[in-house]
C-alpha cells in the first residue's frame, strides 16, 4: 500500500514534489504476530471501523478487511481498557485494549486504532500467580507467627505452672518443697522473689512452731523444778546425812552414793531442761574462736582416749575473732563434740575445720559414725526429738537456740565418711546480726 503526501516549498509557492509512504503489509503482519502471545490478538482498524492489518489468528478468521468488529465495539469506548462479555471470537470474556495513533510532528496520523484482544483468564494470570504467592506468603506468616506465639507463652506458662505447683505443694505438704527451675527475664525474678519468699515463710513458721514449743517446755520445767528440786534437795541432804553416820556397813555406804549419784544426775536433766527453756541472753565480746575449740577437744581429751577416738584440728580461718557469747559458744562446740564421741565405735575420727568467709566464720565439725538418715535432717533441731538411747532430744536444740542468738545458722548434712556433718555460720561482727 503507497500512501502519497504534497511537499509544500517554504521559499516560494507550489510544492516540491510528493512523499510516498510505502507500507510492506508482510512486516506489519510479522510485528502483529510477534505482538499476539500467550493467547492474545492484536489488530489494526481505520477510521471507518475496517481492520487493515491483524495476526495471525484474526486473519485466520476472515476478520482482515472486514467491519465485523464494528458492531461489537460500537458501545465500547476508542481509549483506555475494557472489560466486555462475549465477542465474535467465541471468548466468554475477554479484555480489549484501545490506542488511537496521534501522530507525530507535524503529521496528524492516519486516524488508525490499534486493540489488543486478550481473554480474561489468561490476562488474569500473573494477577492469579501474584495472589496465590501473596497466599503462601500470608500462610507462612500465620504459621510463623503461630509457632512464635505459642513458643513465647510456653516459655511464659511453663515458670508460672512450675511456681504453681511448687506453692501448691507447699500449702499441701506442710514442708518446703525443691524450689521450681528459675528462667530469665521478669518471670524469672518473680520466680526468685516468690521462691525466697516462701522459704521466708517456712523459716518463720518453723521459728514459731520451735518458739511454741519451748513456751511450753518453759511451763513444764517451771513446774517440774519446783515439785522435783524440792524432794532432790531432801533425798541428798538425807544421804549425805546417813554417810556420816558410823557404824554404816560398806554396801551401805555403796548405796548411798547411788542416792547421790542419781540425785545429781536428775538435777543436771531438770538444769538442761531449764537452759533450753529459758537462756539466758548472750554476752557479746569479742573472742578467738580457735582457742575455744581447742580448749573443748581438751577438755574431752579422757573420753577420746578412752574410746581412742581421733580427733583432728585443721582450723584455717585467716581471722579466727568474732563477736560472741564464751561460754554460750562452749556449749555450743562440746554439745557436739560429746554426741560425736556418744555414737562413734571405737577408733572412731572427728575433725574440726574453720575458714572465713565475708564477713563469717564458718565451723564445721564431722565424724565417720553412722550419720543422720535424710529424712531425720529436718527434725534434728527439734525439741525432745532424739535417736540415741537414754537421751531427751534437748541438746541440740538448745545449740540450735544459742546459734541463732548470735545471728548465725547451723545446718547438718553427710560428711565425706558418711557420717554427720554440722556447719556453724556466725557473724564477726555483732552489728551484723540478722
Amino acid at each position: 500500500m503507497n500512501i502519497r503526501s504534497s511537499i509544500p516549498s517554504k521559499f516560494g509557492s507550489g510544492n516540491l514534489g510528493e512523499l510516498v509512504l510505502s507500507f510492506d503489509w508482510t512486516q506489519i503482519f510479522q510485528i502483529l504476530d510477534q505482538a499476539a502471545k500467550d493467547g492474545r490478538m492484536v489488530a489494526i482498524m481505520d477510521h471507518n471501523g475496517k481492520v487493515i492489518a491483524a495476526s495471525r489468528e484474526l486473519r485466520q478468521q476472515g476478520f482482515l478487511m472486514s467491519k465485523k468488529f464494528l458492531p461489537w465495539l460500537s458501545n465500547i469506548p476508542k481509549s483506555g481498557v475494557e472489560i466486555v462479555d462475549g465477542s465474535p471470537l467465541h471468548t466468554s470474556r475477554v479484555i480489549i485494549g484501545f490506542d488511537r495513533s496521534h501522530g507525530y510532528e507535524n503529521f496528524s496520523g492516519l486516524d488508525w486504532t490499534t486493540i489488543v484482544i486478550q481473554p480474561l483468564d489468561q490476562a488474569l494470570q500473573p494477577i492469579h500467580r501474584l495472589a496465590i504467592i501473596f497466599l503462601g506468603f500470608l500462610l507462612a506468616t500465620i504459621v510463623i507467627a503461630t509457632w512464635i506465639s505459642l513458643w513465647v507463652a510456653n516459655n511464659i506458662a511453663r515458670p508460672i505452672v512450675a511456681l504453681t505447683a511448687f506453692t501448691r505443694r507447699f500449702i499441701n505438704e506442710k514442708s518446703l518443697p525443691p524450689s521450681p527451675p528459675v528462667s530469665s527475664g521478669e518471670v524469672g525474678e518473680l520466680t526468685t522473689t516468690f521462691v525466697q519468699m516462701v522459704e521466708d515463710l517456712d523459716q518463720s513458721r518453723q521459728h514459731l512452731v520451735r518458739a511454741s514449743r519451748f513456751a511450753v517446755m518453759g511451763e513444764m520445767a517451771a513446774v517440774m523444778a519446783h515439785e522435783i528440786r524440792t524432794p532432790l534437795g531432801i533425798l541428798r541432804s538425807s544421804s549425805q546425812m546417813l554417810k556420816r553416820e558410823p557404824n554404816i556397813s560398806d554396801e551401805a555406804r555403796e548405796l548411798i552414793g547411788f542416792i547421790e549419784s542419781e540425785t545429781d544426775r536428775l538435777n543436771r536433766l531438770v538444769s538442761t531442761m531449764l537452759d533450753g527453756t529459758r537462756p539466758r541472753l548472750p554476752s557479746f565480746q569479742l573472742t578467738n574462736v580457735h582457742t575455744q575449740i581447742h580448749n573443748c577437744i581438751l577438755m574431752l581429751a579422757a573420753q577420746t582416749q578412752t574410746k581412742m577416738i581421733q580427733v583432728e584440728e585443721s582450723l584455717q580461718s585467716s581471722d579466727p575473732y568474732c563477736e560472741c557469747d564464751a561460754e554460750q559458744m562452749t556449749q555450743v562446740f562440746l554439745n557436739l563434740l560429746m554426741n560425736a564421741l556418744q555414737v562413734l565405735p571405737e577408733h572412731g575420727k572427728i575433725t574440726v575445720t574453720s575458714r572465713s568467709e565475708t564477713e563469717k566464720i564458718i565451723i564445721e565439725i564431722a565424724d565417720n559414725g553412722p550419720g543422720i538418715a535424710k529424712e531425720e535432717r529436718d527434725k534434728i533441731f527439734d525439741s525432745f526429738f532424739h535417736k540415741r538411747e537414754g537421751g531427751i532430744g534437748l541438746g541440740l536444740a538448745v545449740v540450735q537456740q544459742i546459734v541463732s542468738a548470735h545471728g548465725g545458722d547451723i545446718t547438718v548434712s553427710e560428711s565425706r565418711w558418711g557420717g554427720a556433718l554440722f556447719r556453724i555460720s556466725i557473724p564477726r561482727k555483732l552489728s551484723e546480726q540478722s
